[in-house]
């Protein structure tokens, strides 16, 4: 992923599964992190059942 600011490749800095309780599904989360700008972006994707 590409910082919205700077524009150079995001680094991956976590990934794992979250969940939703309130209708029991599941998500692939993967947070990406630009040093220069300092900018994080969190991202979660149904997963497929």
């Amino acid at each position: 992923m590409k910082c919205p600011k700077c524009n150079k490749e995001m680094t991956i800095k976590n990934q794992d599964i979250s969940h939703d309780s309130r209708n029991e599904k599941e998500y692939d989360r993967t947070v990406y992190w630009c040093e220069q700008d300092d900018i994080w972006i969190n991202i979660e994707i149904p997963k497929e059942i």
